[in-house]
């Protein structure tokens, strides 16, 4: 399925577990999601950050990108119930374009 994001960065951990001596490799988008407070018990605008688990191979192809952006993302269903983006493509707009670096001599 295909889903449009916010996303506002991307993680990797790999290393060795203490515990238990297996070795792990997980990745990460973190992306705003709306967070809207709808009754009187609950107040809030805005977006709230939520991590979501994804291919080694799209979070290392997603470091390069400027934060925050705007993804097409194919996502599956983990057997745990949860989104997992399995690949992506950046949505580029006018808002979103990353700035130059480059200065000009005056």
């Amino acid at each position: 399925m295909k889903q449009k994001m916010l996303i506002a960065g991307v993680s990797r951990r790999q290393g060795v577990s203490k515990k238990t001596n297996n070795q792990y490799d997980i990745a990460n988008f973190v992306t705003l999601q709306p967070l809207i407070g709808t009754d009187a018990n609950f107040v809030a605008s805005g977006f709230k950050a939520v991590e979501m688990a994804t291919t080694t191979e799209a979070a290392m192809q997603a470091i390069r990108l400027p934060f925050p952006c705007e993804i097409e993302a194919d996502c599956s269903i983990r057997n745990d119930g949860k989104l997992q983006i399995d690949s992506f493509t950046a949505v580029t707009s006018e808002n979103t374009k990353p700035q130059s670096s480059t200065k000009t001599a005056a």
